[in-house]
């Protein structure tokens, strides 16, 4: 139980959320622009 439990929340930590992920990505590389230009 506590191994599938595990393995299905490793999963889905990896495997990425469309919404949520492009979000961060988003945001990350927004950071990464203006601390590039800055």
């Amino acid at each position: 139980m506590l191994d599938k439990n595990t393995f299905t929340y490793r999963h889905a930590e990896i495997r990425p959320l469309s919404e949520e992920s492009q979000e961060l990505l988003a945001a990350v590389a927004s950071r990464s622009t203006c601390s590039n230009n800055a």
